[in-house]
């Protein structure tokens, strides 16, 4: 594959499906106080963990009309996108004015009013809520703001003894208080790692490395870092010396539910990605006590939780659906299956099924018990230009987005077609085309993301603006 093709697919994949990532020696909790927890996921109902589902009443009718409409920021086609959490919209797009980086910005969703904006590093951050805070991980800090207003409640990274310093994951979890409902401990996969200078001497030359692995950095303190919710400050640390890193910064998946963590860690002999085996593994937060560990083949990208299963994503190629419980004898993988050239990324889940589509404009839908089949729809494809010659039309299916609401599925057909079905039967009880989608080598034009809320949903173009459809 060519560097164009190569980025273009890269591009098309990374964006279409947003709103849209050996042994364990573990070590013993302390110094935790006696907490209860509740689940900690903002986009939670009971006993579920899932970011695409959204608690609201689905749209059954075709939409009719938009509404309101308002203009947020122009979204960048590379470096940017959209995260709906907690009635609150977060922007990220190119941060220019003589600044590198990532301007984040807030807007209520209801009103379109900016809140504040904020310039970060990495525009793939992963957010976390307690409803009143935003807790989020860059580049090297850890950083807790007031949702409303932006103003940093506090802002650090946990203190290491030099020459080390703290690194961490993208991945942070909130655990949240059921008395007082606000988080009251934030879970990381963290490390300490030397600090290398920036320049190193060769044949009496100061020159700066390219290869990062030319250089034996040392890593030591691998594991589940507990923190302050309050504070920032460190509590604890579960140690997980056998933790892989992966040079792609994602070394494993934390989902906090209750009093449970679950964790998908990446152990290998090699630090290369994707990981050979991980453990899925569960922790009693009122005990402080491991509950049960499994062996599973590859890396974990991704974690979802609905009712008593667990849904472990592999290597963006295989999924696994577990049966989990409070002990080993209760946990079982009840199915696995491969994606057949699939988007894993983009699945959704309920009670009763698992949703992905496939590369070849296929939606399939799996008895979440059983893996059977239940029913599948076929969408149809685009024409495209060629890498090489534009002129030259091909078909092209793009990359589907699923969103669950109560009673209905949302499908977006990656080219600007929404549809929704009745997740039960699979009846499409509605098709509405918001835009046409441009594809061309290396960018696409007219792309959207859509954020189901009740009876209706909104629609964010790349442009920067919103729609709301009812």
């Amino acid at each position: 594959m060519n560097k164009q093709s190569w980025k273009r697919t890269w591009v098309i994949t990374g964006l279409l499906i947003l709103v849209l990532l050996g042994t364990v020696a573990v070590g013993l909790f302390s110094n935790i106080g006696g907490r209860t927890a509740s689940a900690s996921d903002s986009i939670t109902t009971s006993d579920t963990l899932n970011k695409n589902f959204v608690d609201v009443n689905g749209l059954l009718k075709m939409p009719s009309k938009v509404t309101t409409m308002y203009s947020t920021v122009n979204i960048n086609s590379e470096d940017g996108g959209a995260t709906f959490l907690d009635g609150i919209l977060y922007t990220f797009s190119d941060y220019y004015n003589g600044q590198s980086g990532v301007l984040m910005q807030a807007w209520d969703q209801e009103t379109g009013k900016k809140l504040w904006s904020l310039g970060i590093q990495d525009w793939s951050i992963s957010l976390a809520s307690d409803g009143k805070h935003v807790f989020f991980y860059d580049q090297g800090v850890l950083s807790c703001l007031d949702k409303r207003t932006g103003a940093i409640v506090w802002k650090g990274v946990p203190q290491v003894a030099s020459p080390f310093l703290f690194g961490a994951n993208r991945n942070i979890t909130a655990h949240i208080n059921e008395k007082t409902h606000a988080a009251d401990m934030l879970y990381v996969i963290g490390w300490e790692y030397e600090s290398i200078p920036p320049q190193i001497q060769y044949e009496g030359k100061w020159i700066t490395p390219i290869n990062k692995q030319a250089i034996a950095q040392k890593v030591r303190n691998p594991g589940i870092w507990i923190l302050d919710a309050n504070t920032g400050k460190l509590l604890s640390r579960l140690d997980l010396p056998t933790l892989t890193f992966s040079s792609y910064g994602r070394s494993g998946e934390l989902l906090c539910d209750g009093n449970t963590l679950y964790a998908g860690i990446p152990e290998s002999t090699e630090s290369e990605y994707p990981a050979q085996k991980s453990s899925l593994i569960a922790f009693d937060l009122r005990t402080k006590k491991l509950l049960w560990k499994k062996s599973v083949d590859g890396e974990c990208s991704q974690l979802v939780k609905q009712g008593n299963k667990l849904i472990f994503l592999r290597n963006s190629e295989w999924i696994d659906v577990w049966q989990v419980g409070t002990s080993s004898n209760l946990v079982k993988r009840l199915w696995t299956h491969d994606s057949t050239a699939g988007q894993w990324n983009s699945f959704a889940v309920d009670s009763s099924h698992l949703y992905f589509p496939c590369g070849d404009g296929k939606l399939i839908v799996f008895d979440l018990d059983t893996g059977k089949e239940a029913w599948r729809q076929q969408f149809s494809s685009y024409k495209t230009g060629e890498i090489d010659d534009p002129t030259k039309l091909r078909d092209l299916y793009p990359i589907m987005t699923l969103t669950m609401t109560r009673d209905l599925l949302y499908v977006q057909d990656g080219g600007g077609l929404v549809a929704g079905f009745d997740p039960a039967s699979g009846k499409r009880l509605w098709s509405k085309r918001i835009s046409t989608v441009i594809f061309g080598q290396i960018f696409y034009r007219n792309w959207f993301i859509l954020r189901p809320v009740d009876k209706g949903f909104l629609v964010l173009f790349d442009n920067g603006r919103v729609d709301l459809w009812k």
